[in-house]
C-alpha cells in the first residue's frame, strides 16, 4: 500500500512540473506589432530588391510568411534614424565601422535619411539588445532595437 502512495505522489509531482514549464516563456517566438500585416509599399519593395540580387531568394521573402514578417518587422518597426542634437553620441560607433552588402554603385556618398536601406549592412538583427550606430560626419543615430519575444 505504501509503494502505491509513493508511486502516485511521484506521478502527481511529476505531472505538476510539466504543467509549469508550459507557462515559461517561448524564447524563439516573436511577437509582431499590428502594422505587419499591412502589404509592402513601395519603398519597402524597392529597399528589397535594391538589397538582394538573386530573384529567387527575393520570390522566397514574399512568398513566406514567416520572413516577410521579419522583414516588415525590421524595416517599420526595428530600425529607427534619430537626430541627436544634445548628447555627445562620439562613443557610439561608426556606420562605416559596419559592413557594406551591397554593390559598391549602390554606397550611398551622402546619407539622405528617407534613403537608407538598413538591408545594405550587416546589421545583426537578431541581437537580444538594441544596438546604435553614428552615421560618420552627422549627428544622426540608427538605432537596431531587438527583437519582441513572446
Amino acid at each position: 500500500m505504501k509503494r502505491i502512495l509513493i508511486i502516485f505522489i511521484c506521478l502527481l509531482f511529476f505531472k505538476s512540473s510539466g504543467f509549469s514549464q508550459e507557462r515559461e516563456r517561448n524564447s524563439w517566438i516573436s511577437s509582431f506589432p499590428e502594422n505587419i500585416n499591412l502589404p509592402f509599399n513601395a519603398s519597402e519593395i524597392d529597399k528589397i530588391e535594391s538589397a538582394y540580387e538573386d530573384k529567387a531568394y527575393i520570390k522566397k521573402i514574399y512568398s513566406s510568411k514567416a520572413l516577410t514578417k521579419e522583414f516588415k518587422d525590421i524595416l517599420r518597426n526595428r530600425v529607427k534614424i534619430e537626430q541627436e542634437n544634445i548628447k555627445d553620441i562620439s562613443s557610439a560607433p561608426l556606420l562605416s565601422s559596419v559592413k557594406f552588402l551591397g554593390n559598391e554603385k549602390l554606397f550611398p556618398k551622402k546619407f539622405i535619411v528617407n534613403n537608407f536601406n538598413p538591408l545594405l549592412y550587416q546589421f545583426n538583427f537578431n541581437s537580444k539588445t538594441k544596438k546604435i550606430y553614428r552615421v560618420d560626419g552627422t549627428n544622426y543615430l540608427i538605432i537596431i532595437n531587438p527583437k519582441i519575444l513572446k
